[in-house]
C-alpha cells in the first residue's frame, strides 16, 4: 500500500480552483479520467451513484465514470457551478499526484513519471528551483514507496500523453511490469494485433484483439512480438499466455521458456490458455480442457423453427406482444444507464445465489459477474473504436436490455455480451433473435464459452448449437 506524502501538494487548493483544466475531460473514455484504489472506491462508494464505480466487490480499483454536461465530461465529484472538488479532503492518490502522472513513456518500454503541460501551473513553473526540489522528492518517493502498489494497480499507469513532459522513470516498477520490453495493451494496438488474429482465423472467440481488450482494466495484459509471433501475456499473481503464440508454426515451447523466465522455473501460474485442439500436440505439455465455445446456424437462431425451439418462439411472442419497447442502436453517452443495468442485473444474480445457500458453490460464478462490469464499461465506451456493434431496448424511457457483438470472421458474428432485466418475460429471447436477425448475412453465430459454469451451459445448450469447440489450457508436465 501507498504511503501518504510526506510533503504538501505542489499546487495548492486556491490556485486548483482558479483553474479552468483540471476534472474536465474531452471524451469519457479518456485514459486520464481518476483511478481509484479498492481502498478509495470503498471510501468514496457514499458519496456517489454505482454508474459511475461499476464495482460490485471491493477486490481492484477502477477509472471513474465521467458525467457528460453539454460539450464537456467531468468528473462527478467535480460541482461545475462552484468550481471546486466535493470531496477534496477525501480525493484519490491520482487527483493529489496531478498534473504529475504515472505512465509509459514513449517508447513504452519504461515506466516514468511526468508533468502534465495542460496545466496552466507547470507552464509557468517549469524549471524554477521549487520545481526541481518537489521533482527530487518525488523521486525519492516513488522509487521507495509505490512499487508494489503500482503492480497491484496496473490501471493507475496511463498510456503515454503526448502532453506530459517526462520528469524520471520508476525503474523497479518499470522491471516488474514491464520485463523483457513488454507493452501494456491499448486501443492504439489494434491494428497490429488483428492482423495477427486475422491471418489465424479462428473460431474461437478469444482469437479478437476486442475479446483481449475488453478486460484490460481487470488483467494487466501486455504483448510482444518475437520471432514474427505475437506473444499475449497476462499477470495475476504471475505471467501467463492468454493464447498461444500467434504466427506461422507452433511456438508452445517458446512461451513457456518465457514464462519460466518470468515467473521462475516451478511457478504454478505459468501456462498458456485457449488453445484449439490442433494446438494440443507437442508431448511434455499437459493439455486439460478449460471451456467449451458454441456455434449456431443464424438461420436456425432468426427462424426457431420447430418443437425444440417452441419455449423460444412463446417468450419472444410474449414479450412483443405485451411491452411498449423501443429498440434501437447503442451510443456512447447511455454508457452510464447501461452500466446501472447491469449492477442492478449483478446484484440480484449475486443475492440469489446467497439467498439458495448457493454462495459457495457458485463463488467463482459471482466474482465472474462482478469482473464482468468492468469488462461490458469498456467495450461500450470503446465500442466505436473496437467495431463492437451495440443495441439497447427502452421500456418506459428506461434501458432495460442490451446486446454487443462483433464479426468474428467473415462468415461468423460472435455475440459479446447481453443483459436484460430478468423480470421482464421474453426481452432476453426477443432481443437475441432480433439481433440475430440484423446479422443473417453470417452464416454462424458464435455464443462464446459457458466457462464451466452449469447455467451458462444450459442456456447455450437451449438454442442447439451445431457444433461445441473444445478449449485447452497447458502447462508443463515434466
Amino acid at each position: 500500500m501507498k504511503d501518504v506524502f510526506t510533503q504538501p501538494n505542489f499546487i495548492t487548493q486556491k490556485l486548483c480552483l482558479k483553474c479552468r483544466v483540471c476534472c474536465r475531460f474531452s471524451s469519457p473514455d479518456t485514459p486520464i479520467r481518476p483511478y481509484l484504489d479498492a481502498e478509495e472506491v470503498l471510501n468514496l462508494s457514499p458519496y456517489i451513484q454505482d454508474i459511475y464505480l461499476p464495482h460490485i466487490d471491493n477486490r481492484r480499483g477502477t477509472r471513474i465514470g465521467l458525467v457528460q454536461k453539454k460539450d464537456v465530461c467531468v468528473c462527478p465529484f467535480f460541482d461545475t457551478d462552484k468550481s471546486s472538488c466535493n470531496v477534496y479532503k477525501r480525493r484519490p492518490f491520482d487527483c493529489q499526484l496531478y498534473p504529475f502522472v504515472v505512465m509509459e513513456n514513449k517508447h513504452r518500454n519504461a515506466i516514468v513519471v511526468g508533468a502534465d503541460f495542460s496545466c496552466p501551473i507547470i507552464r509557468s513553473m517549469w524549471g524554477k528551483e521549487s520545481f526541481k526540489k518537489y521533482v527530487e522528492y518525488l523521486e525519492e518517493y516513488f522509487n521507495k514507496n509505490l512499487t508494489e502498489y503500482l503492480e497491484k494497480n496496473h490501471c493507475f499507469i496511463m498510456e503515454y500523453q503526448a502532453s506530459v513532459q517526462k520528469l524520471f522513470s520508476v525503474k523497479r516498477s518499470t522491471e516488474r511490469f514491464l520485463p523483457i520490453g513488454l507493452k501494456k495493451i491499448c486501443i492504439r494496438d489494434k491494428d497490429i494485433i488483428q492482423n495477427f488474429f486475422n491471418k489465424y482465423n479462428s473460431f474461437l472467440s478469444s482469437y479478437s484483439f476486442l475479446s483481449i481488450f475488453i478486460w484490460k482494466d481487470i488483467l494487466h495484459i501486455a504483448w510482444k512480438i518475437i520471432e514474427d509471433h505475437l506473444f499475449i501475456f497476462a499477470k495475476t499473481g504471475g505471467w501467463f499466455l492468454l493464447l498461444p503464440p500467434i504466427g506461422n508454426g507452433h511456438q508452445l515451447s517458446t512461451g513457456m521458456d518465457i514464462l519460466k523466465q518470468l515467473n521462475g522455473k516451478d511457478s504454478a501460474v505459468s501456462r498458456i490458455e485457449n488453445l484449439a485442439l490442433q494446438d494440443c500436440e507437442e508431448p511434455y505439455l499437459d493439455f486439460k480442457k478449460s471451456d467449451l465455445e458454441y456455434i449456431c446456424l443464424t438461420k436456425e437462431l432468426v427462424e426457431l423453427k420447430g418443437d425444440r425451439y417452441k419455449s423460444k418462439r412463446a417468450n419472444c411472442n410474449y414479450f412483443n406482444n405485451r411491452y411498449k419497447y423501443t429498440y434501437r442502436n447503442f451510443s456512447r453517452h447511455q454508457t452510464q444507464e447501461a452500466i446501472a443495468l447491469y449492477l442492478r442485473w449483478a446484484k440480484k444474480r449475486i443475492r440469489n445465489n446467497q439467498s439458495q445457500d448457493k454462495y459457495n458453490e457458485d463463488e467463482y460464478y459471482n466474482m465472474l459477474i462482478s469482473d464482468s462490469a468492468l469488462a461490458h464499461q469498456t467495450g461500450m465506451l470503446y465500442a466505436e473504436r473496437l467495431g463492437l456493434e451495440g443495441r439497447v431496448i427502452y421500456i418506459n424511457n428506461k434501458i432495460e436490455g442490451y446486446t454487443f457483438g462483433f464479426p468474428l470472421r467473415q462468415d461468423t458474428f460472435c455475440i459479446l455480451f447481453e443483459i436484460a432485466e430478468p423480470e421482464i418475460k421474453g426481452l432476453a429471447q426477443w432481443m437475441f433473435r432480433e439481433f440475430c436477425k440484423e446479422h443473417i448475412s453470417y452464416r454462424y453465430i458464435s455464443l462464446m464459452g459457458d466457462s464451466g459454469l452449469e447455467n451458462l451451459k444450459k442456456v447455450k445448450t437451449s438454442y442447439r448449437p451445431i457444433v461445441k469447440i473444445p478449449v485447452f489450457t497447458t502447462s508443463y508436465f515434466i
